[in-house]
């Protein structure tokens, strides 16, 4: 994979919270509105660590990385693990929506964020 194409994620940090926000907004159901002003807060530093973690390259750092860069920072925020796979889901489908107008036409912005979480999802889930 290659995680120079999800670099684009840090420049359009703003809007892609706000894609990822309002994909939340629209299940009050299944994501408390603490959850919600939880992950909108710290939604830069979430994307920076969920990101980060593609860098590592020993599975011993991968594990160390999921579990204090991504499932600590959501247990300080007190998350329930359905709140979890739900944020995690609206992230990873955040690039089907136009808002962030972001180029894919270089081969895969979107194909690649979409293999990349649907291979971390379970792992942080796991360790949360």
């Amino acid at each position: 994979m290659c995680f120079q194409l999800l670099r684009v994620l840090l420049d359009k940090d703003k809007e892609h919270r706000n894609v990822v926000c309002s994909r939340l907004k629209e299940m009050p159901d299944r994501v408390s509105t603490r959850a919600y002003s939880e992950i909108e807060a710290n939604f830069k530093a979430l994307t920076r660590s969920l990101l980060a973690l593609g860098q590592s390259r020993e599975v011993r750092d991968l594990f160390v990385c999921l579990v204090e860069k991504v499932a600590d920072p959501l247990r300080a925020m007190q998350l329930e693990r359905g709140e979890v796979q739900i944020f995690l889901g609206a992230y990873a489908d955040a690039l089907k929506d136009d808002g962030l107008m972001i180029d894919n036409s270089e081969g895969g912005v979107h194909a690649v964020l979409e293999k990349y979480m649907a291979t971390l999802t379970p792992c942080i889930l796991a360790v949360y």
